[in-house]
This record gives structure tokens, sequence and C-alpha cells, in this order.
């Protein structure tokens, strides 16, 4: 697997003029931290493009899959933490558009103007109140009791890893009532699958702002992964991870 090299950063840049110098660094991180998820998402970009509104610089990329793991999570926070905003909506059965606004990044222009893009969305209606997975509560009950209920024949609990997916679970259920989104639990399974996730789903597309980008980045911080995919009906997926809640025995 290589990095991209089919869309280059410098020559879509360079017919929207002059760049001030922070601007520009700026531009080119968030350009390769989006490159580098998709990278790491393994994905099939199908087409990278910008666009220059008052000072500031849209970068979409339209792909099928992008990724943070817990080699690119700070270089990904790094670069939200600097964007105005984010969005991620489908377009078509196997694809999204990943796009992050940046503010302040050419001389001309008002640096006050929010950069947006119109885009015809479906919301859903939030969960208002779901209660934490029962394997989840039981799970934690017998961490705190010491039992050996969470143990299986060839399996130990890794007790941080345990408590870092319920912290994560409480975070997402904070944060998916900015978006108006549902979310999902995926509970670890020896010995098929070791680890927990914890998946927002909207139908239509995510537009996170700077104040709730924050939470995004929180999120982020606490699980040190995530993955974005869309489904062929229309809904968009961010997926958290923690992995290895179980351990084999050695």
């Amino acid at each position: 697997m290589v990095h991209i090299t089919e869309f280059s950063f410098d020559q879509m840049i360079a017919p929207l003029g002059e760049m001030l110098p922070a601007g520009e660094a700026t531009a080119r991180a968030v350009y390769d931290a989006l490159a580098d998820m998709a990278w790491r998402g393994e994905a099939v970009v199908e087409e990278a493009g910008v666009i220059k509104e008052a000072d500031g610089l849209t970068i979409s990329f339209h792909v099928d899959a992008m990724s943070a793991c817990e080699e690119n999570t700070d270089q990904v926070c790094a670069a939200l933490t600097d964007v105005s905003s984010m969005r991620v909506r489908p377009h078509d059965e196997n694809t999204f558009w990943f796009e992050v606004s940046i503010p302040c990044v050419f001389p001309e222009g008002d640096s006050d103007i929010k950069l947006s893009i119109s885009i015809s969305e479906e919301k859903c209606k939030a969960d208002e109140d779901v209660p934490m997975p029962d394997w989840l509560v039981d799970a934690l009950r017998a961490l705190k009791e010491e039992s050996g209920a969470l143990r299986f024949e060839d399996f130990l609990v890794n007790y941080d890893q345990m408590h870092k997916l319920a912290d994560l679970y409480a975070a997402i259920k904070e944060l998916s009532k900015y978006i108006s989104a549902s979310f999902e639990f995926t509970k670890p399974d020896p010995p098929q699958n070791l680890h927990g996730g914890v998946h927002m789903k909207v139908h239509g597309a995510i537009n996170l702002d700077r104040a709730k980008l924050a939470a995004l980045i929180a999120v982020l911080k606490t699980s040190r992964s995530l993955n974005v995919s869309s489904t062929d009906d229309g809904h968009i997926y961010l997926s958290f991870w923690v992995n290895n809640v179980y351990m084999p025995k050695e």
C-alpha cells in the first residue's frame, strides 16, 4: 500500500492565488491528515478537491473509507482543531464526501465570514435516553466486585480497556445529542471478537461546527480510533473501537 499520489495539493491550490504563510501551513497539515486517514482506511479516493470561499478553504475527499488509529490519532486531532467545520455526507451506495473548512488561509476577504456548503440532509430523531447495554453494566459490576464473571476459559478481561469502553460509551452518548444521531454497541465476544465498539449513525449528512468538533476530538482522544463509512441506504457511520478488551491467557 502506498500513500495517495494521484491528487497534488500544490496543483489544486495554485490556481486559487497567494496564501498566507500560516494559512498555507495549516492547509497542508490538514490535507496530509485527511490523505493519511484515507490511506489507513485503505480507501479508494474517487476525487479530491478544494474550494476557496472568502479567505477560507474547503478541502474535500470523495472516498469509501476514512480511518484513524493509534498511529495517526494525534495528527487527526491536531488537524480537526484547526478547522472551522467538518461535514460527512453520502454520495452513492458505496462512497461519501469528507469535507473540512479552514479559515484565514488567503489574505483577501473577511476573516469573520463563516465557510459553509449547502447540503440537503434528512435528520433522524436522536435517542432521548438510551441506557447502557446490559452486557456492559454487568461487566462493570463484575469488575467492581472482582468476580470471575468476565473470565472465559481461555481469556482474561483487560480492566483498563473495559473501563475505557464504558467511558467511550458515555462520551459518544453525549456527542450523539449534538448531531441527532442514534448509536449502536458492539460487545466483545471471545474468541471471535476481543474488541468493543460504539457507533454513531446518521441518515443524511453529519455537520460539525467548531464547538461540536471539540466534542468529537475529545471522544477520539479517548478511543484512539475512528472509522468513517457509509451504507447503501444513505447512512453515515462514525465508529469508535476499544481494542483488546479481552486478552488470551498466556
